[in-house]
């Protein structure tokens, strides 16, 4: 190493040795104050709902010996917070990676040293990969790194286990190491080598996506790092992000890391947590730490981070763990969207938002705009940045498409886009016209149609990509045509064709148009769309399509769990609420809930209810403040209770909807086919209209969109806007 490095690890160590006999940490507003080891190099994990602590160094700073190792192993349940249990230790050591797979953790590398307290240091660089079963409480030598190292990191996607930088220290040298990568469901590891980091580093953090290691900050010969880089475990590249904001001298020098749906949360030497949005590619300033600390480490459960010990430049050596808690939590009201957008069908899939000041009264004379469209079609509209986006089908055949894009205020055309179609289908009462509702994010729009033509195009009108699924795959079978929309994660949009032929679930690319996976599926006619759930790992793509509700890995394509006892589930979408995801269906005894979070083949006996009296013919069941309101095919609401299914109170409407009801402070919209809106207060007390309201429209209401002061309505070839 060179002598600036080595100079900024010895100012480091000194002031943790006169922070050694400064105060304690404070006591309050912690998940857990006091930790039953000293927490600095250390390794910790989440496996199965438990938080795993290993000890690494203990003691003074800068002095090593075997009595400093902190070689302890515990472990506590994060909810509800258990007590401590100790468990068997693992081979002394300091500055390794601690991951899990299968159930079991797992130890890698790591520095060691074997000398007396007395006597001459012989820290060095070790190259053991231990595993711990927990159901033995044993430690087994599974393997060895190909080189000693120490100082690194690793994860586990899948069934790799990626080990990055470091160095190995004490072995008759100080060399830097790179990137390596073995399959653990090979008996033995056999290590590849993958393209070198962008910076050589070690003492630094990482985290990671289905797909993607991000790595933070650390050292390199010239000394700290704020540099942000990304690998991709598809294309094996790697790309440099945007830097860590993190000032001060220190930088990203011994910071942690953990990701939690769709953004990469990361702790410095500071009492501040930077949150990268990963869509957006932007940092953001987050929540605050009660007690600053650095080398330590954070542990993601759910929506929740747990920052762990670590060392306090004020204080030394910090035994708390802290909970941050960022409102993801699988609930009603999760990640609701915050009314600025409507960016796709049911909004986010939930038909919930926080949009304000909407109208609840109006007539015809209170139409702010309306715009007449050439064609027809039954999609709904999105919003994105004051931009409406709405699809139609055109002529008696459709023989033309078309995505057009219009001022949210004014309805004033600001782009038109017409499509030729040579797949031609008659137009009639019985086939669907334009159904599949586009989606929308701050890159583009992105549009399906019955037809097969799949496009993208950006806010401005341009052609991102454009294919044909139709042409790719055949001709969609079936005599009323296909109805499913398009739903989006961050970087993908996913597709599911289930029709009267073999049909496939598609997951796509939103920036090449390609496939990232395509699987088959069996004959199956339904027309519902799916929900993404990004609020657990492995994210998934649920379905709920006649005669089958599943979960899909959104990595893989690959089925998780599944449940074949339902049946007429063809039109509602699966609602996702706290543990359960509700099925509607316009048979009774299917309208059930489910548990979120299984894996295999659901029995009867898993199946939490059955909603009483209640079923769901075209609109999806809206679910918010523990009440699920389901509308049948005569135009009836049921109010059921989310949590045994038992219904609260029926109510009829002056028809049926087939728009889902949007929830949105603590009142329910029911729009009615024939052109009634009726608002409902969320009660469960007994049915209370709060307003009624009737236009004078020609066709029914297939969708809306709903924004802050505004509700735009959608029927067969008009659009319209309420607004206040």
């Amino acid at each position: 190493m060179k002598s600036k490095a080595n100079l900024i690890v010895l100012i480091f160590y000194s002031y943790l040795l006169i922070a050694n006999t400064l105060a304690k940490e404070e006591s309050k507003t912690f998940w857990l104050n006091d930790a039953p080891l000293e927490m600095v190099s250390f390794g910790s994990c989440e496996l199965d709902g438990y938080l795993y602590l290993h000890g690494g160094h203990k003691g003074k700073a800068h002095t090593y010996s075997k009595s400093h190792h902190e070689n302890e192993f515990f472990r506590i349940k994060l909810q509800p917070k258990s007590d401590w249990e100790k468990l068997e230790n693992g081979t002394p050591a300091q500055g390794y990676a601690m991951v899990t797979y299968k159930g079991r953790v797992f130890k890698v590398g790591g520095s060691q040293a074997t000398n007396e307290p007395e006597e001459p240091h012989n820290l060095h660089s070790i190259d053991e990969i231990e595993s711990y079963d927990p159901k033995k409480n044993k430690w087994t030598l599974y393997g060895k790194l190909p080189e000693p190292r120490s100082s690194h990191e690793a994860v586990v996607i899948g069934d790799i286990l990626y080990v990055f930088g470091g160095w190995d220290f004490g072995n008759g040298r100080e060399e830097w190491l790179g990137c390596l990568s073995a399959d653990l469901s090979k008996k033995k590891l056999r290590w590849k080598k993958l393209q070198e980091m962008p910076a050589d580093r070690r003492a630094f953090s990482i985290t990671h996506d289905d797909q993607h290691i991000f790595v933070i900050g650390g050292m390199d010969d010239e000394g700290t790092l704020n540099d942000f880089d990304i690998y991709d475990t598809k294309t094996k590249e790697w790309s440099r992000g945007p830097a860590l904001p993190s000032k001060g001298s220190l930088k990203g020098f011994g910071s942690a890391a953990g990701y939690i749906n769709g953004s990469v949360y990361v702790s410095d030497a500071s009492e501040g947590i930077h949150r990268y949005d990963v869509a957006q590619e932007k940092w953001y300033a987050s929540k605050k730490l009660k007690k600053a600390r650095f080398f330590h480490r954070i542990a993601s459960f759910k929506s929740d981070l747990y920052v762990i010990g670590g060392t306090s430049m004020k204080t030394g050596p910090v035994k708390s763990i802290e909970k941050l808690s960022f409102n993801n939590k699988p609930n009603a009201r999760s990640g609701m969207l915050d009314g600025k957008n409507w960016p796709g069908f049911r909004g986010d899939g939930s038909s919930l938002t926080l949009a304000r000041n909407l109208p609840s009264i109006w007539e015809d004379e209170d139409i702010k705009w309306s715009h007449q469209l050439e064609g027809y079609g039954q999609s709904s509209p999105v919003v994105f940045n004051n931009k409406i986006f709405i699809t139609e089908v055109i002529g008696e055949s459709k023989e033309k498409l078309g995505i057009h894009c219009l001022d949210l205020k004014t309805g004033k055309k600001v782009w038109s886009k017409l499509f030729d179609n040579k797949n031609l289908q008659k137009v009639s009462n019985y086939i669907s016209k334009g159904s599949p509702t586009p989606c929308v994010d701050e890159y583009g729009v992105y549009c399906f149609f019955e037809t097969g033509l799949l496009i993208a195009l950006s806010h401005e009108g341009n052609i991102l990509w454009k294919r044909s699924v139709t042409e790719e795959y055949g001709a969609f079978e079936g005599n009323h045509g296909v109805g499913t929309s398009l739903v989006q994660s961050s970087g993908h949009i996913v597709l599911l064709i289930d029709h009267s032929a073999e049909g496939y679930l598609l997951k796509i690319d939103k920036k090449t148009g390609k496939n990232s996976w395509k699987k088959n599926r069996e004959k199956r006619v339904s027309w519902s769309t799916p929900v993404i759930d990004t609020t657990i790992l492995p994210n998934r793509i649920i379905i709920s399509s006649n005669g089958v509700v599943e979960a899909i890995n959104l990595e893989d394509g690959n089925q998780i769990w599944a449940f074949d006892g339902v049946q007429k589930n063809t039109i509602p979408s699966a609602t996702l609420a706290g543990d359960v995801i509700l099925v509607g269906s316009s048979e009774k005894p299917s309208s059930i809930a489910l548990p979120r979070n299984k894996k295999g083949l659901l029995s009867k006996e898993q199946v939490r209810w059955t909603a009483e009296s209640a079923t769901s013919s075209m609109s999806s069941p809206l679910v918010i403040d523990g009440k699920v309101y389901y509308v049948n095919r005569a135009g009836v609401v049921s109010c059921n209770d989310i949590k045994t299914g038992k219904k609260f109170w029926d109510h009829r409407l002056p028809s049926s909807c087939w728009a889902t009801p949007v929830g949105v402070d603590g009142l329910v919209y029911f729009f009615c086919k024939e052109g009634s809106t009726v608002i409902m207060k969320n009660d469960s007390g007994e049915p209370k209209e709060v307003f009624r309201n009737k236009l004078d429209i020609k066709g029914p209401v297939y969708g809306v969109a709903v924004v802050h002061n505004m509700i735009i309505m959608r029927t067969g070839s008009r659009l319209f806007s309420l607004m206040n």
